[in-house]
């Protein structure tokens, strides 16, 4: 069953171990992508391991506890993976005792581990999530009846349950749920430090249900969505870029290598301010694509569009312009699917706002000569603000403009930067397939 959780992002805390660990087992086998996070390192990194490394896992070293945490998780899903579509709120749990035998020390440690990490996170995560999204509490049954020893839950879960559903008729209209999950008895690594060996964990937890039966979460070797036994994918089908009208463009080329893991550290970055990087660009092409100007990541690898978290090569491959997702560093295979990069401004800078007026207007005098030179077929400007100040166009919007750009058709398209919370990964794609859909000579419906 597909659950359409491909490329969909998702923070889980706790979640080196038990059912956070095999949530994110989980989420990972059926395509999504995970940040996780716990207090040991060993353990972070085993988890990131068996879970396919950063292309599927990211991990950070943290307790629940840290107040700094839910942002940071937040900030590494955007930075790494473009987007954020939820979270599981997982912690370890407290000390067993009863409610009279645990310390005052017991019940203030846990409570801001607990109760308070885990409504931080809830509420940072809710905040962040900008189209919809779900966030699920890992509760316990004591939120429902106390289960004996266990005092510190038996006095935290039912708040937290009560958190659940306030966050749930808060953030609800805007379509962020949020769950309170009250897990049965699994023999996780928790509940045999409670109960002692797997055999007396069994008996002591089989006695108490009604089936006489607890499962053990699985132990073996996680296999990634389309590696699973008897699965089948279908073949991506390769989309070539076409004029509106005239022959097809000539066939992109073969996979390449995968780019190089290169991340510059901060004073590469610092260095890079006002630098400039070549165009990707040759005459004839069917699209050329225009950047507002190069960021500091960029200017830094020579790529454009790489700063992590930037969603252009993303929605190029899910607008239809490519037959999967291109790395920054394969940016010189574009023209082979009839395709370029240039940019409004040359000189590389932290954000785009840093741009004056001035340098906009002169940008657009200098792309204008670029495509009378180089006589692409379409333009589109990745950058509403941009162009209605470079063109003097102050009412222009997304999509076809009326004027054409030194005979090429003009396009305008979202800016894909990740600082752009209006458009998601989804809604930046369909915008880049409507204008495939024109490039193709069948433009979508007024309804579409």
């Amino acid at each position: 069953m597909d659950l359409g959780l491909t490329d969909r992002v998702y923070v889980l805390t706790g979640a080196s171990r038990g059912l956070g660990f095999a949530t994110a087992r989980c989420l990972v086998a059926d395509g999504a992508r995970v940040v996780l996070s716990a207090r040991t390192p060993e353990r972070v990194a085993g988890a990131v391991e068996l879970l396919g490394g950063p292309d599927h896992a990211i991990g950070l070293v943290a307790d629940l506890a840290d107040p700094s945490l839910p942002e940071r998780l937040v900030i590494a899903a955007r930075e790494h993976f473009g987007q954020l579509d939820g979270a599981l709120v997982s912690v370890g749990g407290p000390p067993a005792g009863t409610a009279a035998q645990v310390s005052d020390a017991q019940w203030r440690e846990s409570f801001e581990t607990v109760f308070l990490g885990t409504v931080r996170t809830a509420r940072t995560v809710a905040a962040a999530l900008t189209d919809g999204g779900a966030i699920g509490l890992v509760l316990s049954t004591s939120a429902r009846t106390p289960i004996t020893g266990l005092g510190i839950s038996n006095g935290l879960r039912p708040g937290l349950a009560g958190v659940a559903k306030d966050l749930a008729d808060e953030h609800g209209p805007r379509g962020v749920r949020v769950l309170g999950l009250l897990p049965g008895r699994f023999l996780t690594d928790r509940n045999r430090e409670l109960l002692g060996d797997d055999e007396t964990a069994r008996a002591a937890a089989e006695a108490g249900i009604p089936l006489r039966r607890v499962p053990a979460l699985p132990r073996r070797r996680l296999r990634h969505r389309g590696q699973r036994a008897g699965r089948r994918r279908r073949a991506a089908q390769p989309v070539t870029p076409q004029r509106a009208t005239g022959p097809a463009a000539v066939p992109g080329p073969p996979r390449p290598a995968p780019g190089p893991a290169r991340r510059p550290d901060r004073a590469e970055l610092a260095a890079a301010a006002d630098r400039t990087i070549p165009d990707v660009i040759g005459p004839g092409l069917t699209v050329l694509f225009v950047g507002i100007n190069p960021g500091l990541w960029s200017a830094a690898t020579g790529w454009h569009f790489a700063r992590p978290g930037n969603r252009f090569w993303p929605a190029l491959h899910r607008g239809g312009f490519t037959p999967r997702q291109l790395h920054p560093s394969e940016q010189d295979t574009l023209p082979g699917y009839g395709l370029g990069i240039t940019n409004m401004v040359a000189r590389a800078s932290a954000r785009a706002d840093e741009l004056t007026p001035a340098e906009l207007v002169a940008g657009a005098r200098t792309l204008t000569d670029k495509v009378t030179r180089y006589r692409p077929a379409w333009v589109a400007v990745v950058g509403v603000t941009a162009y209605r100040i470079g063109f003097a166009r102050p009412r222009a919007g997304f999509g076809p403009q009326p004027e054409p750009l030194a005979g090429a058709r003009l396009w305008v398209l979202p800016n894909p930067s990740g600082l752009n919370a209006h458009f998601t990964p989804q809604t930046l794609g369909a915008a880049f397939g409507e204008l495939r859909a024109a490039v193709a000579g069948h433009p979508p419906s007024p309804a579409g």
